[in-house]
């Protein structure tokens, strides 16, 4: 889960285990992507890169939208 209902890029977010304070990775953001699924639930990729990592991955997260 993340705490905080903001995500801006170039900052960094600990992503952790779900009702605990145990840190599963760290995320720096590049870029935000937001879409629709089918079913019309709105949701967005998080891409970064992870911890150390120089491959990029993403976060999929549900129910966000970009501020305006």
């Amino acid at each position: 889960s993340l705490v905080g209902s903001e995500m801006c890029i170039r900052d960094s977010y600990e992503i952790t285990r779900k009702n605990t304070d145990a840190v599963i990775f760290q995320i720096v953001v590049d870029e935000i992507e937001f879409g629709f699924r089918e079913d019309g639930i709105n949701f967005c990729r998080v891409w970064g890169h992870v911890d150390e990592s120089k491959i990029q991955s993403y976060l999929f997260a549900l129910d966000c939208l970009p501020i305006s």
